[in-house]
């Protein structure tokens, strides 16, 4: 009769184990889910960087992406490195999650790389904070030429 006893309760207890085991795995789901939504922390660095052109999101919430299509020579370097770094939120310099590099407010509030220079390494309103180990100087000096030789909208 012992026995008869003791199925039950191990039924009981393993019921209660997968009920257990299901809710952890919905927890960790809407954990997930969560960081996925936010994009990490929101904003880039260097622990994020190296993954961000791997990621399968179409807009990759604002981290550096892949240039696809474009083949870097010595004569467009700086338009391959905006492709990766700032298309996502600048689609060719144009208007996109971040402001318009084109139009002639920025064209007259941004007359020089140090003045470009300062806005990506501090951010600045919708714009994150690009430090050394994400965006080393040389690959932003090279964006940032290419940044001001960009046409003004309409021309």
């Amino acid at each position: 009769m012992a026995a008869t006893n003791e199925k039950p309760f191990v039924h009981r207890r393993v019921h209660l184990q997968g009920i257990a085991l299901v809710a952890v795995a919905l927890v960790a789901g809407v954990i997930v889910a969560y960081g996925e939504v936010r994009g990490s922390t929101g904003y880039p660095n260097a622990v994020v960087a190296p993954l961000a052109g791997l990621s399968s999101r179409p807009d990759n919430y604002g981290m550096p992406r892949p240039a696809t299509g474009l083949i870097a020579t010595s004569s467009n370097q700086g338009q391959v490195l905006f492709g990766r770094y700032c298309d996502s939120c600048h689609p060719g310099g144009n208007a996109g999650v971040g402001a318009s590099l084109r139009d002639a407010q920025f064209k007259q509030q941004y007359t020089t790389t140090d003045q470009i220079i300062k806005v990506v390494r501090n951010g600045g309103f919708d714009m994150p904070a690009f430090p050394t180990t994400l965006l080393p100087d040389d690959k932003l000096q090279l964006i940032t030429e290419y940044v001001l030789k960009l046409p003004q909208a309409g021309q």
